[in-house]
């Protein structure tokens, strides 16, 4: 069954640009592919597991536009100082959890209890193709 995501918000492909500047972190192409269609939405597939084999589920695919009050933006802030790579936040959990893509494209789950992350997939597809 074919993931469906409900609830876009419109985003800029230019909005998308300077994110990359600000952050220091080249997006990948499928990743700005997909967040232009899928901004701030909710995933109908939801599921999926991280590297302790724990099943964990989206809440929703965070909003990159600037001025949103829930934009990736302040939850990048709130979270740099305990990721030591450059990262993008894109997606969270209904807990305080968020799935971000590093800069060698490998998609991680921060724990904001243990302040830990775990590698969840080897990239971007992958994670969108293991939503179950």
């Amino acid at each position: 069954m074919e993931n469906s995501w409900q609830l876009s918000i419109k985003l800029e492909k230019e909005t998308l640009e300077n994110i990359e500047g600000k952050c220091e972190i080249v997006i990948p192409k499928d990743l700005k592919n997909f967040l232009l269609l899928n901004n701030g939405s909710i995933p109908i597939l939801k599921s999926f597991n991280t590297d302790s084999s724990k099943n964990e589920i989206i809440n929703n695919i965070l909003d990159f536009n600037i001025n949103s009050s829930e934009s990736f933006q302040i939850v990048h802030n709130s979270i740099k100082d305990y990721i030591p790579v450059n990262f993008l936040p894109f997606a969270r959990d209904g807990f305080g959890n968020y799935i971000c893509i590093l800069q060698d494209n490998k998609i991680i789950f921060y724990n904001h209890e243990t302040q830990k992350t775990s590698v969840i997939a080897k990239n971007f597809q992958d994670f969108i193709k293991g939503l179950h």
